[in-house]
C-alpha cells in the first residue's frame, strides 16, 4: 500500500473544494487504500489556514482536524518531511522544484492521482 504525505495545501483543498482532486485524494485515505501520514504541524498549520485564510469556525476546523486523525497516522518526524513515506503530495512550487527528498517523490496532486489510478 502507497504510504503518502499531503502537505497543508492539499488537506485544505480536500476540505473546502468538494469533488475536487484533494477530496478525490482524501477519500483514499478514507477508504484504506492508501496509507496517510500527517503530523502535528500539518494539521496545526491546517487549523491555522482555514481560521486565519477561510474565516472556518472552531467548531468546523475541529470536524476537519477529526477527520484527519481519523484517517491517518500522526508521526513526530526527526525531520521537517519524513514519515517513510512514498510520496509527498504538494501543490507547493518550491517543494515541487525537489522532486524529490531522502528517496522521498513530491509530486502534483494531479500526478498522485493518475499513479494511484495506474496501482488500482
Amino acid at each position: 500500500m502507497l504510504k503518502v504525505v499531503f502537505d497543508t495545501s492539499i488537506l485544505i483543498s480536500a476540505f473546502i473544494t468538494p469533488f475536487g482532486r484533494a477530496e478525490e485524494a482524501f477519500l483514499l485515505a478514507i477508504r484504506k487504500e492508501i496509507e496517510l501520514y500527517t503530523s502535528f504541524e500539518i494539521l496545526t498549520e491546517t487549523a491555522n489556514k482555514l481560521r486565519t485564510k477561510f474565516d472556518y469556525p472552531d467548531a468546523d476546523i475541529v470536524a476537519v482536524l477529526t477527520v484527519c486523525k481519523e484517517n491517518a497516522t500522526i508521526v513526530r518526524p526527526k525531520k521537517k518531511l519524513s514519515a517513510k513515506a512514498d510520496y509527498i503530495v504538494t501543490g507547493d512550487k518550491h517543494l515541487l522544484k525537489l522532486n524529490e527528498y531522502e528517496q522521498i517523490k513530491i509530486l502534483r496532486l494531479k500526478d498522485f492521482l493518475t499513479i494511484v489510478d495506474g496501482v488500482a
